[in-house]
């Protein structure tokens, strides 16, 4: 392995939340979220970055239930080991209150079943939160907080609104 940037360890990839379940080929009209996925994980792991993997919605599907989720996740995850590049981060679901379109109560759920699968064997962290810091958003945040089963060690936040409010206070 070699490390091709100094400064980057990480390398975030946000995927399509049921790519596990795709017919593979090309064939799927979804997009070949699995390959693209798959592909990803041998690309970081030849630059020598440790991978992150964030679940969304793309194409407008949800999880049926917090059970589905952990079933697609738990199969992204043996992909990954299978593959010979583990995952050690994961990030639920991304941007729940925006983009993902999830409340914060079913944002938290999917976030405890992160968890419990990083827990129960993949030896993954989880990346809690990941929202974004929009001035509306700590309501979101203090409800999602408090149904989490666990303490995270991470949280996750996109900047959008503070880089836009640094960018137009320089102007």
């Amino acid at each position: 392995r070699r490390v091709l940037f100094r400064s980057i360890r990480i390398a975030r990839y946000v995927a399509q939340w049921n790519l596990m379940g795709e017919r593979g080929g090309g064939a799927d009209a979804r997009g070949d979220y699995r390959e693209k996925f798959e592909a990803w994980l041998i690309d970081v792991s030849r630059l020598g970055l440790v991978p992150d993997i964030g679940l969304t919605s793309y194409e407008g599907s949800y999880p049926v239930s917090v059970g589905e989720y952990g079933a697609s996740l738990r199969l992204l995850l043996a992909r990954a080991r299978a593959m010979g590049h583990p995952v050690p981060y994961v990030e639920a679901w991304n941007e729940p209150y925006n983009q993902g379109a999830q409340t914060a109560l079913r944002a938290a759920q999917l976030t405890n079943s992160a968890d419990a699968l990083c827990r129960d064997g993949y030896a993954c962290t989880v990346v809690a939160g990941n929202l974004e810091d929009s001035p509306a958003v700590a309501g979101y945040e203090r409800e999602y907080e408090k149904a989490l089963d666990f303490r995270p060690a991470i949280w996750g936040v996109h900047p959008y609104y503070s880089v836009e409010l640094d960018r137009k206070s320089k102007r």
